[in-house]
């Protein structure tokens, strides 16, 4: 019997995906190790369910594109499917479909992963988008490739206007052995319930939410003292950027004086647009505000 949905989900907890592997090594644009880490325990929900419920069957469409555009036959395993490595049980992926691929040297067809993506309006130039497409997918369909033991795979993407933008990509097992011991390296810390280092800002979110008070105080390390000065700092830079912003508006403003809108030589237009913003009660929430008290 297929898995439902929610038991793939609850699957994906139990292993390290490919769409894992670009946060926990710090490239993927989107999302960091710290949410990988609290997805895994349970502690974060996972992705919008609607948007990649979207992004499955608008897959099967991309997949439809390709096919007219290059005559390469695709099939499609079902969508809550697993694939785990053969030598690092820890380790799959769900693939997006099977490409039967022939490079015409004679080998003839291969069934290689094909990883399809929906752009929309990150890119606009296939040929930018085929010469260096974003690493975050490449690393995606390397450990596609490690998974499935292939030695190609394919990384297709639907751009703006219906453009598609195709490349085969050969397995680099040189990174592969790079990548494969800080993943495991991570997962084994998942195991431990040892959380990764704070890397970006997107992780203050999650570093709030799992963090819950539980215990009343700890003592921390002399370095704090120059993390509390650098927050200092930057929060006063944030406050002088308002400020300068709002000064600079004021000056536009000047400039347009009662005027709806104005032009520049070179076209550019600066508009003014009232905005109704229709009435609404604010429900009481709860929040936690970190709060220094100095000595």
């Amino acid at each position: 019997m297929p898995k439902t949905e929610s038991e793939w989900l609850e699957e994906r907890r139990s292993v390290v995906g490919a769409s894992d592997c670009a946060a926990i090594i710090g490239i993927d644009p989107h999302k960091t190790a710290y949410n990988v880490y609290a997805n895994k325990l349970g502690l974060e929900s996972d992705e919008d369910l609607d948007r990649m419920a979207f992004g499955r069957e608008v897959q099967r469409a991309i997949g439809g594109l390709f096919t007219r555009r290059t005559g390469i036959a695709v099939s499609y395993p079902g969508d809550y499917d697993i694939v785990y490595h053969p030598d690092h049980p820890w380790l799959g992926c769900t693939l997006d479909g099977i490409a039967q691929y022939d490079d015409g040297d004679g080998g003839g067809t291969e069934l290689i992963p094909l990883e399809l993506k929906h752009v929309g309006g990150y890119f606009a130039d296939v040929r930018k988008w085929e010469a260096n497409p974003p690493l975050h997918y490449v690393v995606q369909i390397q450990v596609q490739m490690a998974c499935t033991g292939k030695s190609r795979g394919i990384l297709a993407g639907m751009l703006p206007g219906y453009q598609l933008s195709w490349k085969v990509i050969d397995r680099d097992d040189d990174f592969l052995s790079v990548l494969v011991p800080k993943l495991e390296f991570f997962w084994r810390n998942v195991q431990g319930r040892i959380p990764p280092t704070v890397e970006s800002y997107r992780d203050l979110a999650v570093v709030k939410n799992i963090n819950k008070i539980t215990e009343p105080e700890i003592e921390l390390d002399d370095d704090v003292y120059e993390l509390l000065q650098s927050w200092d700092e930057a929060k006063k830079e944030f406050r002088d950027s308002q400020k300068r912003a709002s000064f600079l508006e004021a000056k536009i403003r000047e400039k347009l004086g009662s005027h709806e809108s104005g032009k520049l030589p070179d076209g550019t237009i600066i508009q003014r647009k009232v905005v109704c913003r229709q009435a609404y009660s604010v429900k009481a929430t709860e929040y936690e505000k970190l709060k220094v008290l100095r000595k």
